[in-house]
């Protein structure tokens, strides 16, 4: 929630979208509970450079070490997409590069925008959730008894970018 305060409260950027919230199971090296995983979509004016500056700002104000990778951590922002764009040699990647192979992304992001198509596959998000969660792989769940964002707290609009919030 505090992550979520913290882009809202960002000028140039517009939280108009908000997911429920998903438990995962920890996917990774060694033995880590479980996490909690949303998505927000966001209207922005910055470029997908400054976007990611401001989530490791964002990060770094939570207690998030920056050397916590693949560790437990407080708040991961990701950015996942960025309008169409596709960004292989820059940061951030764009589309972030297993999106389409993480259903604990590929939930969350389906409650904001299951029509929106990947720029790299074609494929809706939608139609990369299903197809996901048709293999077998870690377990994941919709957690109807936590919210990340009161309902009427945000605008239903379409946003021009999208990235997923990831907390433990």
């Amino acid at each position: 929630q505090a992550g979520l305060a913290a882009l809202a409260a960002t000028p140039g950027l517009e939280v108009t979208a908000v997911s429920g919230v998903w438990e995962s199971e920890y996917v990774g090296p060694g033995n880590q509970d479980p996490y909690l995983n949303a998505a927000v979509r966001l209207r922005t004016t910055l470029t997908p450079a400054v976007l990611l500056s401001v989530c490791k700002t964002i990060e770094a104000a939570a207690g998030r070490p920056t050397d916590s990778h693949m560790q437990p951590r407080t708040l991961d922002l990701d950015v996942l997409l960025h309008g169409g764009s596709v960004q292989r040699d820059c940061e951030p990647l764009l589309p972030h590069p297993r999106l389409a192979l993480r259903g604990f992304v590929l939930g969350p992001l389906a409650d904001v925008a299951p029509s929106l198509r990947l720029p790299d596959s074609g494929e809706t998000v939608a139609e990369a959730y299903a197809k996901i969660r048709r293999k077998p792989g870690a377990w994941l769940r919709f957690r109807q008894d936590l919210v990340l964002a009161p309902a009427g707290a945000v605008k239903e609009a379409i946003g021009r970018g999208s990235l997923a919030v990831h907390r433990r």
